[in-house]
């Protein structure tokens, strides 16, 4: 049988240390970082940040990692901000749906009306009325 000794602790100790401080440096990084968005994967914005990602990487010495998610693969944006609010995700890039849906441009909208800005028939007219 084998007697618990301080030495044979502090040996157990310092192995398991070093173990975790192997496992560190070649692991998995410190920091990941999650981003979603519906947009496909060929879209300037996700080649850009796939770019971005790799250069935070090498800067970081792989301390970071930016993983970049395209094409509503995390689902819908509703089902995104969802992701962001419980923290699964870190952050998103919203589609833009929500602005207008026909390629129309909106009406201008027109400014009040003042008896300067009308033309002198019409004020007149106003007048008598």
């Amino acid at each position: 049988m084998t007697r618990i000794t301080r030495r044979r602790v502090l040996a157990a100790g310092a192995g398991a240390l070093g173990v975790g401080l192997i496992a560190r440096r070649g692991g998995a990084a410190e920091f990941t970082y999650r981003c979603g968005n519906n947009v496909p994967a060929t879209y300037p914005l996700n080649v850009r940040a796939s770019e971005a990602a790799e250069r935070i990487r090498q800067a970081t010495g792989g301390r970071f990692d930016l993983q970049i998610f395209p094409n509503g693969q995390l689902g819908t944006d509703s089902d995104m901000l969802s992701q962001v609010r419980s923290g699964a995700i870190q952050f998103y890039t919203a589609s833009g749906r929500w602005s207008r849906a026909s390629s129309t441009p909106p009406p201008r909208p027109t400014a009040p009306t003042s008896p300067r800005s009308m033309p002198r028939s019409s004020r007149r007219s106003r007048r008598t009325a």
